[in-house]
């Protein structure tokens, strides 16, 4: 490797000792993540999350960023913008990679952010598995400059020149260095590019003004770092998106471009596809005229939908992080017979009936399990108002109705012990009648008629 490439990453220093970095190479099971994040329900989510995946979270105040040693730091869109200038001095006097990613609300726009010099964004809600790789990533390039910095120039060959990913370096139109990875990603061979050919041929038409204005904000002194995308062009034609870290250092009296490329074209199709189903997704989950709210064990809303918002008016992004029963009754403890406390319980679904002013609702909490572990639940609120409404309508109809049946009864009653006592009168004449009869015919006399009762 070139003496001057060993001096190049020498100058490559991110984070000071006297700011708490970390300089040595780390191992899993002794990384700090600092987390830095205002709501204290993100902050104990990501807590758990960072437990979860094995990295060990280290939950800062505002006052405390840098007194303590750590790894990599999640801040939040807030401390970022708060505390940017330290943040990224911070960054700027390490002797090695310090990454920072922030954690922005899921619509904010992300440019810039990473314009400002962070290094990684995430969005709510977390994913765990999307949060694990990026950080994944971040760390390995942390470790990587670690190793250079204390075993110098040979480590750093041996990292670059069998990297997969590109590192290159150049000044005007010209590389003065690319590695392997780079030039295979673009089909060409080393000898191809390094004093032949600059940044802007391998990139598409429609993106070299975007790629142009990220150089020239480094070259002018508005920015040392940058990271961002572009769409580059392969020696045969084809398309690939790639995404960039670079950097303005000095080399040999005069500025020039250092940094890394990575080949994302199957990340791109992936996130595509995943931002259509997602969008499906969340299509349908709004379409649900019920308030649906996802949660976690400890009842922190990690996800609604707008009939949600729409009954809490508020909106989606600022009912995140929060409890549910905050949200909902105001209080920091869950109502007596609450029906998410009896589905922790129970593992399965449960539910009760809710009266918020004069609307009442139906809540249905169902587990979301894995295997056997409950990792949160979905909260669903049906408005049965006019449900309600019509059920004491037909209270009152059917006690209404009871009280003409049971009239009615009396009624009848009184019929029938009138009928009952005229058939008692009937029966006494008639035996009165016969009696006389049967005097008569004893005195030799017939009666004129048979039946007195049946004559008419």
């Amino acid at each position: 490797m070139p003496t001057s490439i060993r001096k190049i990453h020498a100058r490559e220093r991110i984070f000071s000792k006297e700011q708490g970095c970390r300089s040595m190479p780390v191992f899993r099971n002794s990384i700090q993540i600092a987390v830095l994040l205002r709501k204290p329900g993100e902050r104990k989510n990501i807590g758990q999350i960072l437990n979860k995946i094995g990295y060990s979270p280290l939950i800062l105040e505002d006052v405390e960023i840098d007194r303590h040693p750590f790894d990599l730091a999640i801040v939040d869109h807030y401390y970022a913008q708060k505390f940017q200038d330290r943040l990224i001095g911070l960054k700027q006097k390490a002797e090695i990679f310090l990454p920072i990613i922030v954690l922005l609300p899921r619509y904010a726009s992300i440019s810039a952010w990473l314009d400002s010099g962070y290094d990684e964004y995430i969005k709510f809600p977390v994913e765990i598995g999307n949060l694990r790789n990026r950080i994944r990533v971040l760390l390995a390039l942390r470790e990587k400059t670690a190793l250079v910095t204390q075993r110098g120039g040979t480590m750093f060959e041996a990292l670059v020149e069998q990297s997969l990913v590109g590192v290159y370096m150049f000044r005007g139109d010209r590389f003065l260095y690319v590695n392997e990875a780079l030039a295979r990603m673009f089909g060409y061979q080393v000898e191809d590019l390094m004093g032949k050919k600059g940044p802007m041929e391998l990139t598409h038409s429609e993106d070299r003004e975007k790629v142009r204005g990220e150089v020239e904000k480094r070259l002018q002194h508005k920015t040392d770092f940058s990271r961002y995308q572009f769409r580059g062009i392969r020696r045969d034609g084809t398309t690939i998106h790639c995404e960039v870290f670079g950097r303005r250092i000095e080399y040999m009296g005069e500025d020039v471009i250092l940094g890394t490329l990575v080949d994302i074209t199957p990340q791109k199709i992936l996130e595509e596809e995943l931002l259509r189903s997602a969008e499906n997704w969340q299509r349908t989950f709004d379409a649900i005229g019920d308030a649906v709210s996802l949660l976690t064990p400890d009842r922190v809303l990690l996800h609604c939908n707008r009939a949600m918002a729409r009954l809490l008016e508020r909106p989606v992004q600022d009912l995140i992080g929060y409890r549910c029963c905050a949200l909902v009754h105001g209080r920091d403890e869950p109502i007596p017979g609450c029906p998410f406390i009896q589905m922790v319980k129970s593992r399965s679904r449960a539910s009760a009936e809710l009266y918020l002013g004069d609307r009442c609702f139906m809540i249905t909490v169902d587990p979301i399990l894995k295997g056997s572990d409950l990792i949160g639940g979905v909260h669903i609120m049906a408005d049965i108002t006019k449900i309600k409404k019509a059920e004491l309508v037909l209270k009152r109809h059917k006690s209404k109705l009871e009280e003409d049946v049971a009239e009615r009864t009396r009624e009848l009653r009184r019929i029938i012990d009138l009928m009952a006592g005229r058939e008692l009168r009937m029966a006494e004449l008639k035996r009165i009648i016969r009696k006389l009869q049967k005097q008569l015919i004893e005195a030799g006399l017939r009666p004129v008629v048979d039946d007195l009762i049946d004559w008419k």
